[in-house]
């Protein structure tokens, strides 16, 4: 059993990093949560294309700023947690691909005309890639969000536009290395920005939120403890979980 900690504490705490009690007024601020939350999906209910947003995080519009962001490449489309959409900004890209991606370890036939078209003619949009393979557009685009989340092609999106390109990841982003680090190595930092967000997490609610596998997780947290990184506490109502060792409530 961990330290003891008090559950109102932690709720306001967290309101306030949130910035929920006071949204940010300047896009440092509101960046600065964003690359802790990171991958931001576009808000529920919007339309395909819609930029990543924190809602009710900023006093100005926080989605035409993301979108600046996407415009010139700095915030980027992924599929992570469950091969879900999301942003994360373009240099904690190789961070978040390692922690999230999810290999294939072989391709059925449709990704692999996918990809193989990538490859030899370089980026298409949905479109231009059915008239290339013939491919109906409920077969190709599967196969595509399939080889997205193995982080082996990447979409383009850097506006609203429907009509974005597909190319291999490699071309893209020649400097990201998928091997740099072991996958729990980039876990553990990924859980380090959570936690210092939420300031407290169960492991049940990191495996909620991450969609990585128990084990994982578990063996994340607890290396995580063996190296001092965060420590075990107990908040009534919310149960024994984890906070970053130098974090004070």
């Amino acid at each position: 059993m961990g330290d003891s900690v008090d559950a109102r504490a932690i709720r306001g705490e967290r309101l306030r990093r949130h910035l929920l009690t006071q949204p940010a007024a300047d896009t440092d601020a509101y960046f600065a949560l964003f690359r802790l939350l990171q991958p931001v999906a576009p808000p529920a209910m919007s339309y395909p294309g819609s930029p990543p947003e924190l809602v009710h995080r900023a006093t100005f519009s926080a989605s035409k700023e993301a979108d600046k962001l996407r415009a010139d490449r700095s915030l980027v489309k992924g599929r992570f947690l469950n091969g879900n959409v999301g942003y994360v900004f373009a240099d904690d890209l190789e961070l978040y691909a390692t922690a999230f991606r999810k290999p294939v370890k072989g391709l059925n036939e449709v990704q692999q005309v996918a990809y193989d078209t990538l490859a030899n003619l370089g980026p298409l949009t949905p479109r231009q890639l059915r008239e290339e393979t013939g491919l109906l557009n409920k077969k190709i685009m599967p196969a595509l969000h399939r080889l997205q989340t193995a982080f082996l092609v990447h979409e383009d999106q850097p506006d609203e536009d429907w009509e974005r390109e597909w190319r291999l990841f490699e071309d893209e982003w020649p400097d990201v290395d998928l091997t740099r680090r072991p996958q729990e190595e980039a876990v553990a930092e990924v859980v380090a920005r959570y936690l210092s967000a939420h300031v407290f997490g169960t492991s049940a609610q990191i495996r909620d939120w991450s969609s990585l596998p128990k084990r994982l997780v578990a063996t994340v947290m607890d290396d995580m403890k063996s190296s001092g990184r965060v420590k075990a506490v107990e908040v009534e109502g919310m149960g024994v979980g984890w906070m970053l060792s130098d974090d004070e409530v």
